[in-house]
C-alpha cells in the first residue's frame, strides 16, 4: 500500500539537558518512541550503549504514561505526539533527563536525512555533529556494531570474572577450560597462543595465590573493582557464570549444601539485574549498588570455602595423627561416619 502524505510529517521538538544546553530535533512522525528516544540521547552526546537502550532500558514520560522495559518499542510518534505535547526522556546508566516539547509539525518531500539537529544552543556550530550522532543512534547496524565493540572492550573483565570462577570453583584442569579463552582456531598463530596461554595461567595462578593466602585483601580488591563501573560489574559475573558452566554436574550434585546456595544467589542477583532493565535503575542508589559489589565480594570467598571445606577437614584429620576407622565418627564433628563424609576414599552418597 502507497503511504499517504500523513506518513511524511516531520516533528520538531525542543530538548532541554539538566545543564541548560537545548537543541531543536526533527524527526519523523514514523519513527517510534524508542526511535526519538536513542535520537534525543544521541543528538546530547550521552556516553552510554544505545543498543542497551534499544533493549528496554529507556523511560519515556508521555501523557501520563511511562514508558519502559519494551513498552513503546512499536509506538509510532504520529499517535503519540501532538503541537505542545510535553515530554520527559531519560536514561538509566547513567543518569540523563531531557525535558521535550512538541513545538512545530510540517511535512517534507523525503525523510531520508531525518531525525536531524536543527538547532543547538549555546554552541550552535555543534549541531551537524550532534545530527551525525542522532542519525548514527537510530541506526540498528551502527547499535549492534557499537554492542559488539563493548563485548571486546570488556573481554578483559569478562575473563578476570571466568578465572575467578575457577579459582573459586570445583578443581578443573587447564585442558579443559584454556580453550575457552583463545581465539577461534581460524585465527590463531603458534606465538600468539603460546603467549595468551602463558598469560591466562599466569593470571590463574595469581588470583589462587591472593585469594587462598590474603582472603580479606581478595574481597577488598574485588569489591573496589566491581564499584568502579556498572559494566565492569555486569562482565565480570558473566565471566563467573560462564566457568560454572564448565563443570555443571560438580555443581549440579552441590545444589542442596545451604550455604553455596545462598551465596550463589548473590551471582543471581547480579545477572537478574542485567537482564531486567527496569531493574538496573535500581544501581543509580549509590548505597545500593556499594552494598551488592561488597556482597558479591564476600560471596566469592564464601564459594571457594563451600569448594576447599571437605579438603581442609580431611588435612585436620589426617594431623591428629590416628587413623580414622571407616565406621567411626567422622572428625568434622557431622555425626556422620568418617566413610560417608570426608573420607577421600567416599563412595556412598547420603
Amino acid at each position: 500500500m502507497a503511504k499517504g502524505p500523513l506518513d511524511k510529517r516531520i516533528y520538531e521538538i525542543r530538548a532541554r539537558l539538566d545543564d541548560d544546553r537545548t537543541f531543536l530535533l526533527a524527526i519523523s512522525a514514523d519513527a517510534t518512541l524508542v526511535d526519538l528516544h536513542l535520537a534525543l540521547l544521541g543528538a546530547s552526546d550521552w556516553r552510554g550503549s544505545y543498543s542497551g537502550q534499544e533493549r528496554g532500558a529507556y523511560h519515556i514520560e508521555l501523557n501520563g504514561a511511562i514508558y519502559t522495559g519494551g513498552r513503546g518499542s512499536r509506538t509510532r510518534l504520529r499517535s503519540a505526539l501532538a503541537i505542545g505535547t510535553e515530554f520527559t526522556s531519560f536514561a538509566v546508566n547513567p543518569s540523563l533527563f531531557v525535558d521535550c516539547i512538541v513545538e512545530n509539525i510540517y511535512t517534507v518531500e523525503s525523510r531520508r536525512h531525518y531525525p536531524k539537529v536543527v538547532e543547538y544552543l549555546p554552541n550552535d556550530d555543534k549541531k551537524q555533529e550532534a545530527t551525525w550522532r542522532a542519525q548514527g543512534a537510530v541506526q540498528r547496524d551502527y547499535r549492534r556494531a557499537e554492542e559488539e565493540q563493548q563485548k571486546q572492550d570488556f573481554l578483559p573483565i569478562f575473563t578476570e570474572g571466568f578465572l575467578t570462577g575457577l579459582v573459586a570453583g570445583p578443581m578443573l584442569m587447564p585442558g579443559q577450560w584454556i580453550d575457552k579463552l583463545l581465539p577461534e582456531e581460524s585465527e590463531r598463530t603458534l606465538e600468539g597462543t603460546q603467549s595468551s596461554v602463558t598469560m591466562l595461567l599466569g593470571e590463574y595462578n595469581r588470583l589462587a595465590e591472593l585469594m587462598h593466602s590474603d582472603p580479606i585483601d581478595f574481597a577488598d580488591r574485588l569489591e573496589r573493582f566491581l564499584r568502579s563501573d556498572k559494566r565492569v560489574l555486569f562482565a565480570w559475573n558473566r565471566g563467573f557464570l560462564y566457568s560454572m558452566t564448565l563443570a555443571e554436574n560438580q555443581w549440579r550434585e552441590r545444589r542442596h549444601d545451604a550455604d553455596l546456595s545462598r551465596y550463589l544467589q548473590i551471582v543471581g542477583a547480579v545477572a537478574d539485574i542485567e537482564s531486567t532493565p527496569a531493574k538496573q535503575a535500581w544501581l543509580n542508589d549509590e548505597k545500593f549498588y556499594s552494598d551488592l559489589a561488597h556482597a558479591q565480594s564476600l560471596a566469592v570467598l564464601g564459594i571457594a570455602d563451600c569448594w576447599r571445606r571437605p579438603a581442609r577437614l580431611v588435612q585436620q584429620a589426617r594431623r591428629e595423627g590416628r587413623k580414622v576407622g571407616p565406621n567411626e565418627p567422622c572428625p568434622c564433628g557431622s555425626s556422620k561416619k568418617y566413610k560417608r563424609c570426608c573420607s577421600p576414599l567416599r563412595v556412598l552418597k547420603d
